[in-house]
């Protein structure tokens, strides 16, 4: 009998006071400035892939692993959302999405992940471990894209 394994998905949120959604969401699209105030994100670089709009190279550390991919982006700024997609990369899926909206009057800020690490036979120990670290990464995205909404806004936003 073959025991089909189900993706792990992380889902974190931050409800947000005081910050501008539309503020929240010009941050949270800059992908390539995450490096510059998440620790656990090495670089991220745009790229070109053929057929793809979007895409961006992605050098993360989890759990001190560095974790390489390329994902395709796609925005939906009407409705404050992305979702990404792994094409390429070290992990066997990595998908999701992030989005922000205004509820009771606070920001809320949501990432929805998917991921498998690719090692059938350790994921009863590897996922459980994976989703400690990419919640904790989450918290931490969510954590500063909210101070990053505070500081005084630089002049080509």
């Amino acid at each position: 009998m073959v025991v089909e394994q189900v993706m792990p998905q992380v889902v974190v949120e931050r409800s947000m006071r005081n910050v501008a959604v539309d503020r929240v969401w010009s941050i949270a699209r800059r992908l390539t400035d995450y490096p510059m105030f998440m620790d656990q994100v090495v670089s991220v670089e745009p790229c070109a892939m053929p057929h793809v709009i979007n895409a961006t190279s992605w050098i993360v550390l989890l759990n001190g692993n560095e974790l390489r991919w390329i994902e395709q982006d796609e925005y939906d700024d009407a409705n404050r959302r992305m979702t990404f997609q792994q094409i390429e990369g070290d992990l066997a899926e990595w998908a999701g999405s992030f989005e922000t909206a205004v509820v009771d009057g606070q920001v809320l800020a949501r990432y929805d992940v998917t991921f498998d690490l690719g090692v059938p036979a350790l994921a009863d120990v590897l996922h459980p471990l994976g989703e400690i670290a990419i919640r904790s990464n989450c918290r931490q995205m969510l954590e500063e894209l909210e101070r990053q909404s505070r500081l005084v806004p630089q002049a080509n936003e």
